[in-house]
């Protein structure tokens, strides 16, 4: 029953952070002015410092 959860999640939040980053660049070039824009921002950066944090645990 046991399997590798670690390198699971591990990858799950490398495609998070990636597609965080995109995310971000996608928004600050089309949606800025927009309060959702700045929310998603800074939700995108929250997980991008929230990845860094999980992985230097790991």
């Amino acid at each position: 029953m046991f399997f590798s959860f670690q390198k699971v999640e591990t990858a799950l939040f490398s495609i998070l952070i990636v597609f965080a980053r995109v995310e971000t660049l996608y928004i600050k070039q089309f949606d800025l002015s927009s309060a959702l824009g700045r929310k998603y921002i800074g939700y995108t950066k929250y997980v991008r410092a929230g990845g860094r944090e999980w992985l230097r645990r790991v």
